[in-house]
Protein backbone atom coordinates (compact mmCIF):
# COMPACT_ATOMS: atom_id res chain seq x y z
CA UNK A 1 0.00 0.00 0.00
CA UNK A 2 1.01 3.33 -1.09
CA UNK A 3 1.93 6.00 1.58
CA UNK A 4 0.34 9.42 0.46
CA UNK A 5 2.57 12.54 1.34
CA UNK A 6 2.27 14.60 4.68
CA UNK A 7 0.77 17.13 2.59
CA UNK A 8 -2.03 15.30 1.82
CA UNK A 9 -2.93 14.02 4.93
CA UNK A 10 -1.94 17.04 7.13
CA UNK A 11 -0.79 20.08 5.46
CA UNK A 12 -3.82 20.99 2.78
CA UNK A 13 -6.82 19.32 5.56
CA UNK A 14 -5.12 21.99 7.65
CA UNK A 15 -5.24 24.49 5.32
CA UNK A 16 -8.40 24.21 3.81
CA UNK A 17 -10.06 24.48 7.61
CA UNK A 18 -8.04 27.43 8.17
CA UNK A 19 -9.07 29.27 4.96
CA UNK A 20 -12.89 27.97 5.22
CA UNK A 21 -13.07 29.55 9.06
CA UNK A 22 -11.76 32.98 7.53
CA UNK A 23 -14.60 32.69 4.29
CA UNK A 24 -17.24 31.82 6.82
CA UNK A 25 -16.54 35.10 8.42
CA UNK A 26 -16.82 37.36 5.67
CA UNK A 27 -13.13 37.97 5.48
CA UNK A 28 -10.45 37.39 2.82
CA UNK A 29 -7.39 34.72 3.07
CA UNK A 30 -3.97 36.72 2.33
CA UNK A 31 -0.84 33.94 2.84
CA UNK A 32 2.32 35.58 3.36
CA UNK A 33 5.60 33.05 2.41
CA UNK A 34 9.23 34.01 1.09
CA UNK A 35 10.17 31.34 -1.07
CA UNK A 36 8.92 29.45 -4.25
CA UNK A 37 5.17 27.84 -3.94
CA UNK A 38 4.65 27.81 -7.28
CA UNK A 39 4.88 23.64 -6.84
CA UNK A 40 1.44 24.35 -4.51
CA UNK A 41 -0.20 27.40 -5.63
CA UNK A 42 -2.79 26.25 -7.22
CA UNK A 43 -3.36 24.33 -4.70
CA UNK A 44 -3.74 26.96 -2.28
CA UNK A 45 -6.16 29.16 -5.15
CA UNK A 46 -8.49 26.31 -5.29
CA UNK A 47 -8.29 26.03 -1.30
CA UNK A 48 -9.24 29.51 -1.62
CA UNK A 49 -6.29 31.81 -1.50
CA UNK A 50 -7.43 35.03 -2.03
CA UNK A 51 -4.42 37.47 -1.75
CA UNK A 52 -0.47 35.94 -2.14
CA UNK A 53 2.22 38.60 -0.28
CA UNK A 54 4.66 38.48 -1.40
CA UNK A 55 4.99 37.73 -5.08
CA UNK A 56 9.15 38.48 -5.80
CA UNK A 57 10.02 38.57 -9.43
CA UNK A 58 13.37 37.13 -8.45
CA UNK A 59 11.31 33.70 -7.97
CA UNK A 60 8.21 34.47 -10.18
CA UNK A 61 7.72 35.29 -13.67
CA UNK A 62 4.74 37.98 -13.02
CA UNK A 63 3.25 37.53 -16.43
CA UNK A 64 3.16 33.94 -16.11
CA UNK A 65 1.89 33.92 -12.13
CA UNK A 66 -0.55 36.88 -14.12
CA UNK A 67 -1.79 34.58 -16.65
CA UNK A 68 -2.12 31.70 -14.49
CA UNK A 69 -3.81 32.91 -11.67
CA UNK A 70 -4.53 36.23 -12.35
CA UNK A 71 -8.50 35.95 -12.25
CA UNK A 72 -9.05 34.43 -9.29
CA UNK A 73 -6.29 36.34 -6.76
CA UNK A 74 -4.97 39.25 -6.00
CA UNK A 75 -0.62 39.52 -6.21
CA UNK A 76 0.82 41.55 -3.32
CA UNK A 77 4.38 43.04 -4.23
CA UNK A 78 5.71 42.96 -7.63
CA UNK A 79 8.94 45.26 -7.06
CA UNK A 80 12.20 43.87 -5.59
CA UNK A 81 13.17 45.05 -2.98
CA UNK A 82 16.34 42.94 -2.52
CA UNK A 83 17.59 43.39 -6.51
CA UNK A 84 16.22 46.55 -7.47
CA UNK A 85 15.43 49.12 -5.32
CA UNK A 86 18.25 49.93 -3.78
CA UNK A 87 20.67 50.23 -6.73
CA UNK A 88 17.97 51.11 -9.42
CA UNK A 89 17.86 54.93 -10.50
CA UNK A 90 14.52 56.74 -10.03
CA UNK A 91 13.77 57.05 -13.80
CA UNK A 92 14.58 52.97 -13.90
CA UNK A 93 12.22 52.92 -10.37
CA UNK A 94 9.20 54.61 -12.17
CA UNK A 95 9.53 52.87 -15.13
CA UNK A 96 10.27 49.17 -13.39
CA UNK A 97 6.41 50.20 -11.64
CA UNK A 98 4.67 51.12 -14.54
CA UNK A 99 5.81 47.66 -15.92
CA UNK A 100 5.27 45.78 -13.18
CA UNK A 101 1.51 47.60 -12.36
CA UNK A 102 1.06 47.00 -16.62
CA UNK A 103 1.17 43.29 -15.92
CA UNK A 104 -0.31 42.23 -12.81
CA UNK A 105 -3.00 45.06 -12.07
CA UNK A 106 -4.29 44.00 -15.49
CA UNK A 107 -8.08 43.70 -14.92
CA UNK A 108 -7.31 43.47 -11.29
CA UNK A 109 -5.90 41.90 -8.85
CA UNK A 110 -2.97 43.61 -7.93
CA UNK A 111 -1.65 45.46 -4.65
CA UNK A 112 1.33 47.03 -5.96
CA UNK A 113 4.28 47.32 -3.32
CA UNK A 114 7.97 46.42 -2.71
CA UNK A 115 8.33 42.93 -2.16
CA UNK A 116 9.28 43.36 1.47
CA UNK A 117 9.84 45.98 4.08
CA UNK A 118 11.75 48.81 2.83
CA UNK A 119 14.94 48.81 4.00
CA UNK A 120 17.48 51.99 4.86
CA UNK A 121 19.37 51.23 1.72
CA UNK A 122 16.81 52.03 -0.82
CA UNK A 123 16.88 55.62 -1.23
CA UNK A 124 14.05 57.59 -0.52
CA UNK A 125 13.97 59.40 -4.02
CA UNK A 126 13.48 55.46 -5.57
CA UNK A 127 10.40 55.16 -2.89
CA UNK A 128 8.94 58.49 -4.08
CA UNK A 129 9.41 57.63 -7.30
CA UNK A 130 7.97 53.98 -7.07
CA UNK A 131 4.81 55.99 -4.95
CA UNK A 132 4.24 58.36 -8.06
CA UNK A 133 4.14 55.68 -10.91
CA UNK A 134 2.05 53.45 -9.08
CA UNK A 135 -0.57 56.45 -8.43
CA UNK A 136 -0.66 57.51 -12.21
CA UNK A 137 -3.72 56.75 -13.96
CA UNK A 138 -3.34 54.98 -17.40
CA UNK A 139 -6.14 55.86 -19.66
Amino acid sequence: MARRPIEEIIIKPAFARMFDKIKRKGKRVCLHSCGDLREIFGELVDLGLDIYNTVQPEIYNLAEMKRLYGRRIVFYGGISTQQFLPYASAEETRAKTREVRRTLAREGGCILAPTHAVTPDIPVVNVLAMVAAAQEVEY
